[in-house]
């Protein structure tokens, strides 16, 4: 199974006027069309290929043999070998769409590192006990520093939540001590 089933694919608006699927469309109909349509989705759960079996496949789609067969071998929609039904343009959508997610992935990845230095962290949080006790100031600072913009600027939604954490960790000091 693919990491894309839950994702959506591009339908292309103009797949009616390919003239390979006006021609399914006249031999067919439109069920022969939504079945077209039904093994895409499915290809799309399966990186581009299903396996070839045409009774199953057939038991799956709730479809008469002779038409599933039709519909994968007649029009030069998909491509067959013994072992899987492919669909080169699936293929060609999943890679964009495993390309495009990769690249979201980098870019997160080089946000929250970029970022890192700048979250408080334990070790940072743990810094504000000093011998004397919980140095709510200090904590107070160190999240006022992570939520200043460029500017120096601060929104009160961030001294809301700001307030809220030196809440938990002084709740927290105060539990363990």
């Amino acid at each position: 199974m693919s990491k894309f089933k839950n994702q959506y694919f591009n339908h292309d608006f103009n797949a009616f006027n390919d003239t390979k699927i006006q021609h399914l469309i006249y031999k067919k109909g439109y069920e022969g069309y939504g079945i077209y349509w039904r093994i895409i989705e499915m290809m799309h759960t399966n990186e581009g290929k299903i396996e070839n079996d045409l009774e199953r496949l057939s038991f799956t789609l709730n479809a008469p043999k002779e038409l599933t067969s039709a519909i994968i071998n007649d029009f030069g929609l998909f491509i067959t070998d013994d072992e899987y039904i492919i669909s080169n343009r699936v293929i060609e959508q999943l890679d964009t769409i495993k390309g495009k997610s990769e690249k979201a992935k980098e870019s997160a990845n080089k946000r929250w590192k970029k970022d890192e230095t700048k979250k408080p962290t334990n070790e940072i949080e743990n810094s504000v006990i000093t011998n004397e006790g919980f140095d709510e100031d200090a904590l107070r600072k160190k999240w006022i520093s992570y939520f200043t913009d460029k500017n120096g600027s601060l929104d009160s939604f961030n001294y809301s939540f700001i307030d809220e954490q030196v809440e938990k960790e002084k709740m927290k000091y105060n539990r363990a001590s």
